[in-house]
């Protein structure tokens, strides 16, 4: 039995990046995500190149504005899974989505969602200035596995689920 999947590739998530709602992005966006068929096409993959969640120190939070223009979508499709690179590292979350902002401290903590994606950042496979070390201590609770070294990745697709 053949599996198949649906990738979406997005362009932004860095600063000075245009991705509003003006955008041909946004409105391919807006276009394409309820065309797809969910019985036909069990797995529902974006990629994009800044990471919305990850716990490295230099990067936290850079993808935010974006990440606040398009999440409710990705919940909303029940997109799977979302790879993003650009933190030289690995880091996978749990199922979050959207941010607990305590205005008192300035803690930002994503909040568990069984409906939204897992998030991967991949970006690790190799880079001149080396691997990024400095992550946030403790490990946050919403990110289940991080890793700073050189890597690869490979997502295999057993079945439906």
């Amino acid at each position: 039995m053949r599996i198949t999947s649906r990738i979406m590739t997005m362009f932004g998530g860095m600063l000075g990046e245009a991705y509003g709602k003006y955008t041909p992005q946004y409105k391919w966006l807006e276009q394409e995500l309820p065309k797809v068929n969910r019985t036909e096409t069990p797995w529902l993959i974006v990629l994009m190149h800044s990471p919305w969640y990850n716990s490295n120190n230099y990067h936290y939070m850079e993808g935010e504005t974006m990440r606040v223009m398009y999440e409710p979508w990705f919940v909303m499709y029940k997109v799977d899974v979302v790879y993003a690179g650009h933190v030289h590292a690995y880091e996978r979350t749990e199922r979050v989505s959207n941010i607990a902002y305590n205005v008192v401290n300035g803690i930002c903590t994503p909040i568990k969602d069984q409906s939204a994606p897992v998030y991967i950042t991949i970006g690790d496979g190799g880079n001149l200035g080396g691997i990024e070390t400095n992550m946030t201590e403790p490990q946050p609770e919403y990110s289940a596995f991080r890793e700073a070294s050189f890597g690869h990745a490979i997502f295999d697709i057993k079945n439906r689920t």
